[in-house]
């Protein structure tokens, strides 16, 4: 993400979903917080694209 950041004056990334950990998609680990977090520390946008169909929201 630095790399990204900093070298290519980049401030969006997509990722895939299938190259993300199934613990980022459970929330109370805190995982998703802590990489959000960086995210917004450097100033970047994040999209997560993928199929998402099998997480229930409790909302």
């Amino acid at each position: 993400m630095v790399k990204v950041r900093y070298d290519y004056d980049c401030d969006k990334m997509i990722i895939n979903k299938k190259n993300m950990t199934e613990d980022f998609f459970d929330l109370k680990n805190g995982i998703a917080g802590q990489i959000m977090q960086k995210y917004i520390n450097y100033g970047m946008a994040l999209a997560i694209v993928g199929e998402f169909e099998q997480y229930n929201s409790k909302v």
